[in-house]
């Protein structure tokens, strides 16, 4: 089912979260660390997009070995049919042409997927190439115009439903939050169909975010994105990386983490509270990027919901 129709049947407050797949292992192997989240239903399971190989390991004759990572394919196979959920593969800009991105979409719509996040992709990687879409509005009109073609072929196929990301905050990119409002606004207009968030720690800035985007005449769903912080690796990738700041309180709180037993459990609490406080605003769905911690997710999800 669309993530968007499943927004409307809602009966109760519901969860999203994130998987990273390993290296060197099946599709179902990889959603094994996940089990206990995925026995709860959530709306849907993200698969963020990684390449089929990732570097991995050394041996006497190479510096680094190259082991297969599932594709978003074998992933999406698994959740579909093993577990009956809802899989949101992301399909990039950056290092695929247009003729790439409809073969896709075709073997998508074969295995019977029914969402997509659609992102331009990470400027930081040098894979870019001259075909590809510059920008995320111009992947959302292919796939709005391929939902077009199979509705034209068959009316009772309705196509993608398409998420696009939101950035709470301010970007090194775009620190002009009016701009980004108006990029946002481009790709709603393009097609998109509801929006995802970045992960952040000031739930004001969401609001405010909210705020802004109806204001802008926005109006699809905006699903927030929050991520227990447990790992001191990544508090260091949240400035640059991430471009993401913390809060003063959770700043001056992750200052006197003296190991990441105690960051852990300062980052879960305030991920509790981040959550029961988006509830409380009428937030039906909170997302969670569990940065391959899923127990801290499940931690929270357990107290939240």
């Amino acid at each position: 089912m669309k993530i968007t129709e499943r927004l409307k049947t809602l009966t109760k407050p519901a969860f999203s979260f994130e998987v990273l797949p390993g290296a060197g292992v099946s599709a179902a192997e990889s959603l094994t660390p996940y089990q206990n989240l995925l026995d709860q239903q959530p709306l849907f399971v993200d698969i963020p997009f990684h390449p089929h190989k990732t570097a991995t390991g050394f041996n006497s004759q190479k510096h680094t070995l190259s082991k297969a990572a599932p594709s978003k394919e074998a992933l999406s196979r698994e959740l579909l049919i093993t577990h009956g959920l809802e899989p949101l593969p992301h399909l990039l800009c950056k290092g695929f042409s247009p003729e790439e991105t409809a073969k896709t979409l075709k073997d998508l719509q074969q295995l019977h997927v029914q969402n997509l996040l659609l992102l331009r992709g990470d400027h930081q990687q040098d894979n870019g190439r001259p075909d590809q879409h510059q920008y995320a509005f111009q992947l959302v009109k292919q796939v709005r115009e391929f939902n077009e073609q199979v509705k034209a072929a068959d009316p009772t196929q309705t196509g993608f439903c398409i998420g696009v990301a939101g950035y709470p905050e301010p970007t090194r990119e775009n620190p002009d939050m009016d701009l980004n409002i108006q990029y946002l606004k481009q790709k709603v207009d393009a097609g998109a169909d509801f929006i995802l968030t970045q992960l952040f720690f000031d739930n004001a800035c969401f609001f405010t975010f909210e705020k802004r985007c109806r204001e802008a005449g926005i109006m699809v769903p905006i699903i927030p994105g929050i991520c227990p912080l447990t790992s001191f690796r990544v508090l260091k990738l949240l400035p640059g990386f991430f471009q993401v700041k913390l809060p003063e309180r959770l700043q001056e709180l992750v200052d006197e983490a003296t190991d990441e037993s105690q960051l852990a459990e300062i980052g879960i609490e305030w991920a509790i509270r981040q959550a029961q406080e988006l509830y409380h605003g009428d937030t039906e769905c909170v997302h969670f990027f569990g940065l391959s911690n899923p127990e801290a997710v499940e931690e929270v999800v357990r107290v939240v919901l």
